[in-house]
């Protein structure tokens, strides 16, 4: 049974991850995208990746960094990646694996999958929880996503772009150390130009809702889980269907993490 992890699941989903999805394309394509990261509106670093999609396949690889230009922001440095598989609006990983340095700690983790069910999980150092926490159960590790694929948002056969196809889903992840559900529900859309797109940008509410592996009476889960307006928005790659974060916001206990796409350009 699984027992390792790399700790806060939902933050790396939201405030390290730039993904993609895809639906019926059978040659690949290749995202190169560039993401500003800021906090209370100053910029403190920055996420880089590279995603590859085609024959019903996705890859991921990106790499990030931010700078203690903010005595609340630990330098932090790190890589991650993800593939799998697309089966309409599913995503079913294979693998997941990341790498980070934050201050002098650094940590390592991998994740692999059968048919959405996570089959084997490491880290170093090992996870530990702390007293008060819900127990992660056999259960908790059928039919989820890893964080990083947590937001490849395929569209189903025969859907067509709109606001509630792209956004309107409940994604079940399993972060190595704790089960969550993120419910995406669609808020607005508009027009966006940037460096490689121009196009409609579609922003979905996030709700937070806490399985397992978690503590209920932390100050951090009770923020997290009261939020109604966590936010990411997502752009299409092209005329594809495919659909990649472009941005978020993030609030915190000591302010808002966001992040604003510089470079979204399909090679």
């Amino acid at each position: 049974m699984p027992s390792r992890s790399f700790p806060n699941g939902f933050i790396v989903a939201i405030a390290t991850t730039l993904a993609v999805s895809m639906a019926n394309v059978a040659v690949a394509e290749t995202l190169g995208a560039k993401m500003k990261i800021y906090f209370k509106g100053i910029p403190v670093g920055k996420l880089y990746s590279s995603i590859v999609i085609g024959n019903g396949q996705y890859s991921i690889k990106g790499s990030g960094r931010t700078n203690a230009v903010i005595s609340i922001i630990t330098k932090t440095k790190g890589t991650f990646r993800s593939s799998g598989r697309l089966a309409g609006r599913k995503v079913v990983p294979n693998v997941h694996a990341s790498d980070f340095k934050r201050g002098r700690k650094k940590s390592n983790s991998s994740l692999k999958f059968k048919d959405a069910n996570v089959v084997s999980v490491s880290a170093t150092p090992p996870i530990k929880y702390k007293p008060g926490s819900v127990p992660v159960t056999p259960d908790h590790f059928q039919n989820v996503i890893d964080p990083v694929s947590s937001l490849l948002f395929p569209l189903g056969k025969g859907e067509t772009a709109s606001g509630g196809t792209v956004c309107n889903r409940t994604v079940p992840v399993f972060s190595g150390k704790t089960r969550m559900n993120l419910v995406f529900k669609f808020k607005t859309s508009g027009k966006v130009k940037t460096d490689g797109f121009n196009g409609t940008v579609y922003t979905c509410g996030v709700r937070y809702k806490p399985v397992s592996g978690h503590r209920p009476a932390s100050k951090s889960t009770k923020f997290l889980v009261g939020r109604s307006d966590i936010e990411v928005s997502m752009a299409e790659i092209g005329t594809s269907g495919v659909f990649a974060m472009f941005g978020f916001s993030l609030p915190i206990r000591q302010g808002v993490i966001s992040g604003k796409t510089q470079t979204f350009a399909v090679q």
